[in-house]
């Protein structure tokens, strides 16, 4: 990751809305916050960004980078728990030095370094010339890699000594379905989608919304008028071994829209829980356990709590079913609403104690039967030129 972008991402991403002539429209719906917790993330969030800082420590890209020691972060509420390989306390203040006094820190000892299980993910090309792989990633809660295959499957595999000794754990899965398809209020691109947010794409006013369904020189349209085109499409740019030949993969789901041209105005705002209008006002890192909302078109809103970071996933398109895959995916666990058609490309946020609204990324797709939703974080939309207002 370079400094500049290191420097921007805080969390993750943002919902807004147009003003078209003289009437102001919302276009991308989302969450209100007077749902405030009972405690507060961010002093456990800072402290957590100030470590990644000091020790330049970057989970994206499936980097390989990292220290020795580590096993990975997650959030236990408003507590930061690191897991460490080796505990001493020379390994433990090399932690806590960055922390700035933050005390609310618990070190647990696990077996293995996330380094050691991003090496694993090797296996997974061999294994998907005999099975069907939907979805692989490093949890931080059991220390291991989880693979998800198809349940027929399942039992098989778990058989195969190769990878009973190995720390991997087979999970039943499927493809997950991305979300632009139809709703209330709208944007159309190639489908109908949520806007995630405004910014600027080489110097030129720009929205960013869901890739799929939405590829270069598109037309986007909001009630009928058009607002401009599709010049960035981030999706199926590179050739993926797994799970069968002819499938291409990329890091994010997410496409961006030149605006300069149209007589669009643009904010920071997204509509939370009861249809009150939020202010969004920074960008946010994602690790696991943080709590995050969603803003979309379709459902309005919904919340839960991040559970996988890095994860790569099979989807499926919801009209054609052509399949294709996405890495670096945020795994939410839902607490209320599930995303449903139309939200994706909308606004992924958190919100602080002091009500500060952090945009975390783009809502991508989901998996009803497992309760989960995915998204796209901003440290990939950054990377290929977009800057957020």
């Amino acid at each position: 990751m370079n400094k500049k972008l290191g420097k921007k991402i805080i969390t993750t991403l943002v919902a807004v809305t147009l003003l078209l002539s003289s009437s102001t429209v919302i276009l991308a719906q989302g969450t209100k916050n007077h749902d405030e917790l009972e405690y507060s993330q961010d002093a456990a969030l800072e402290a957590y960004n100030s470590i990644c800082e000091g020790l330049s420590i970057d989970f994206s890209y499936e980097n390989n980078d990292l220290p020795e020691e580590l096993g990975g972060f997650y959030l236990d509420k408003n507590v930061l728990v690191i897991q460490l390989t080796n505990t001493t306390n020379e390994i433990k203040n090399k932690y806590l030095n960055y922390c700035n006094d933050f005390e609310d820190v618990v070190f647990e000892k696990v077996e293995y370094s996330y380094k050691y299980l991003n090496s694993l993910k090797n296996t997974i090309s061999t294994l998907s010339r005999g099975y069907k792989v939907y979805e692989y990633f490093i949890d931080v809660y059991t220390n291991k890699l989880i693979i998800g295959v198809d349940n027929t499957d399942l039992e098989s595999i778990e058989n195969i000594s190769t990878y009973s000794s190995l720390p991997i754990s087979f999970v039943e899965s499927q493809p997950a379905t991305p979300t632009a398809m139809q709703g209330g209020e709208e944007i159309v691109v190639g489908g109908r989608c949520s806007i995630g947010y405004f910014g600027t794409f080489k110097g030129k006013k720009a929205l960013l919304t869901c890739g799929h369904d939405n590829p270069i020189n598109t037309n986007v349209t909001y009630n009928g008028n058009n607002i401009g085109s599709v010049v960035y499409q981030n999706l199926n740019l590179y050739p993926m071994p797994f799970p069968s030949e002819g499938l291409y993969w990329s890091y994010g789901d997410f496409s961006i829209v030149d605006i300069s041209n149209s007589s669009v105005a643009t904010s920071n705002r997204v509509v939370g829980y009861g249809g009150f209008t939020v202010t969004i006002d920074g960008t946010a890192n994602v690790v696991a356990g943080l709590e995050v909302k969603y803003a979309g078109m379709k459902t309005k809103y919904g919340s839960g709590t991040i559970t996988s970071t890095e994860v790569t996933k099979l989807l499926k398109q919801p009209i054609n079913f052509k399949e294709y895959v996405v890495k670096g995916l945020c795994v939410v666990t839902a607490s209320t609403n599930l995303v449903d058609g139309g939200d994706s490309g909308g606004t992924v946020y958190t919100t602080t104690a002091y009500n500060r609204n952090l945009v975390a990324g783009c809502v991508t797709g989901v998996n009803r039967d497992e309760k989960k939703w995915f998204f796209t974080p901003n440290v990939y939309i950054e990377s290929e030129g977009f800057e957020f207002n």
